[in-house]
């Protein structure tokens, strides 16, 4: 059997069809992104130092669509999830740990992402009804919001949710439960501060 013929045709097809045009390829430009500025950067105002490190005053901060006002004694951090809009310590060293997430609106149902936080601090899950007895509420410029107090044996965590259009808004507060005690306050100004750009 001879092969010849067969390899010739194959070295034919195949290079005229590598010199013929393409019709269906589109070629499209796409415009080069700007840098942001850094999610949740800071904008201070007044007297930003009392010269021993600590805020005087609150500072504003913004990031994705979002704005806030940033409590007074809590530094912005680094943030260590891309996830997050910004994050804070409530101290200069150490302290709670507290983020602002901004996801699509299915983000979870509140039982799921409650009975998770729940885990977290070595708690069991709780039924839909009475996670929903545990909440309580407020108000916020970009909406009604519900909160949790979720106390494990030595940690807690602090979680409200907003859920405006087509977003699920989480602040969440981690760490020592006596921490989270002392910055309830601040953590519910910092809730009740959101709003949009």
């Amino acid at each position: 059997m001879n092969l010849k013929p067969f390899v010739m045709m194959v070295l034919v097809v195949s290079v005229i069809g590598c010199y013929q045009k393409e019709k269906n390829v589109k070629v499209y430009d796409i415009p080069k992104l700007k840098p942001q500025q850094p999610l949740g950067s800071a904008m201070m105002s007044g007297d930003e130092s009392s010269g021993s490190g600590e805020s005087m005053v609150a500072s504003a901060g913004s990031g994705g669509n979002l704005k806030w006002v940033t409590p007074k004694s809590w530094k912005e951090v680094k943030s260590q999830s891309a996830m997050r809009l910004v994050s804070f310590n409530t101290q200069e060293s150490g302290g709670a740990d507290v983020s602002i997430v901004s996801l699509g609106a299915m983000a979870g149902g509140e039982e799921s992402n409650v009975n998770r936080w729940r885990d977290q601090v070595g708690l069991g899950p709780l039924s839909g009804e009475e996670i929903s007895n545990s909440a309580m509420s407020g108000q916020s410029p970009v909406g009604p919001y519900r909160w949790f107090r979720i106390y494990g044996a030595s940690s807690a965590i602090f979680v409200a949710i907003i859920k405006p259009g087509g977003q699920t808004i989480f602040v969440k507060m981690m760490g020592e439960a006596e921490e989270l005690r002392n910055n309830e306050k601040p953590f519910l100004e910092l809730v009740r501060s959101l709003n949009y750009k």
